[in-house]
């Protein structure tokens, strides 16, 4: 792959984040792009002890129907596999793939494994996987599959792979959020004025390309942006200046964070000093219903954690163990009421409280409410919710 196609693959990346159904094509050309012969996104989710293996999005190759016989027949021995990449994939910043040979028990018979009996049958063998964000080791895992005429990933595969799979992760986490279907609303407009999320396109000139409401009314309530009178948007002077700008300049510091893509993300203290606004910013190059985008355009999601957010706990606790008690105190967070208004409503003390939301913070590997917030809102997203049955 040469460094033009290179740069072209990474920009339909990130287009998905506003445009989810490209997924399946894309997905086909990142497995190619190492050798793959099809790929998938996958999260691993706990209903009451029961784990099971979500695929959202897979490779335009792979049949529905077939893929969901598959995870019916094999979910235990996929849970088994899944864990076995995410604990060899490791806590390191980097995103590298890892062969699923390097996790067969000894003695074991690789190719008398039934899930690899199934996936032969398929025309596929080999399987390469690896945790796109260790944040969360629930959600955003990868996984391409080779041909059975063939072996594993290779070092050169392996090299091309840790370049393209952090601009995936990037990309998930800030399109997660943004989940939508066309169903809801045929019209990209009216879709993205019904986002919980500030949406906005910048082109290279910083001028707006499209801005929804809730970013409208940003800029209108908090000085943190501001547009000028040719439609430019500025950023207020603070201490993210630097890094925004470097954001919105340049191309080569995205997925500069490898596993982590959350530590790209930028947090603007509020007013009342105890909420913040969440911004993320990544290239866009081109959308459906929008059109070819021009040259170095950005796309900007904005979170206002001092708006009420109705957050689905249940939903969360699927990905990360919070008591009951912790869900409940979750919602209430999210709602935007303090540790003190919470600790009077559920008529327990301060300290009680205080202690249950440091925990939620540990458990879901958060730093603050305003990226407790945008996970849990992350988590309710369509494709997740489907599961609740």
């Amino acid at each position: 792959m040469n460094q033009s196609d290179l740069n072209n693959l990474i920009l339909r990346i990130y287009d998905t984040a506003l445009s989810q159904e490209a997924w399946p094509t894309l997905l086909m050309d990142i497995a190619k792009s190492f050798g793959g012969a099809g790929a998938m996104i996958f999260e691993v989710a706990n209903n009451q002890g029961d784990e099971q293996v979500i695929t959202p999005y897979y490779s335009e190759n792979y049949d529905p129907e077939a893929v969901k016989v598959y995870f019916q027949h094999f979910n235990a021995l996929e849970i088994e596999d899944q864990w076995n990449f995410a604990e060899h994939s490791g806590t390191t910043k980097k995103i590298s793939l890892v062969d699923d040979i390097e996790f067969i028990k000894q003695g074991e018979i690789f190719e008398n494994r039934p899930n690899i009996q199934a996936l032969k049958a398929h025309g596929f063998k080999h399987r390469s996987g690896s945790l796109l964000n260790k944040d969360s080791w629930q959600i955003d895992r990868f996984a391409v599959q080779y041909g059975d005429d063939r072996g594993p990933s290779t070092s050169q595969e392996k090299q091309i792979a840790s370049i393209i799979l952090p601009h995936v992760a990037k990309a998930l986490r800030i399109g997660r959020p943004l989940i939508h279907s066309k169903m809801d609303d045929p019209d990209f407009i009216k879709r993205m004025d019904k986002q919980l999320f500030g949406v906005a396109l910048l082109d290279r000139n910083e001028q707006t390309i499209f801005t929804n409401t809730e970013f409208d009314r940003i800029v209108d309530c908090h000085p943190i942006f501001t547009k000028d009178s040719h439609g430019k948007l500025l950023l207020k002077d603070h201490e993210n200046t630097a890094r925004y700008r470097s954001l919105i300049t340049q191309q080569s510091v995205h997925a500069s964070q490898g596993a982590y893509p959350r530590r790209e993300s930028l947090t603007f203290e509020l007013e009342d000093r105890n909420t913040s606004l969440f911004v993320e910013i990544c290239p866009a190059s081109d959308h459906p219903e929008v059109g070819k985008l021009p040259s170095g355009t950005r796309l900007i999601t904005a979170l206002d954690t001092s708006l009420k957010h109705s957050v689905n706990g249940e939903i969360v606790t699927r990905f990360f163990p919070l008591t009951k008690a912790e869900k409940d105190v979750l919602s209430l967070m999210a709602q935007g009421f303090s540790n003190a208004e919470i600790a009077e409503l559920r008529c327990r003390s301060i300290e009680t409280i205080n202690t249950q939301a440091k925990t939620i913070l540990r458990k879901t590997l958060t730093r603050n409410r305003t990226e407790l917030v945008q996970l849990s809102l992350s988590l309710n997203s369509p494709f997740s919710m489907d599961w609740l049955v």
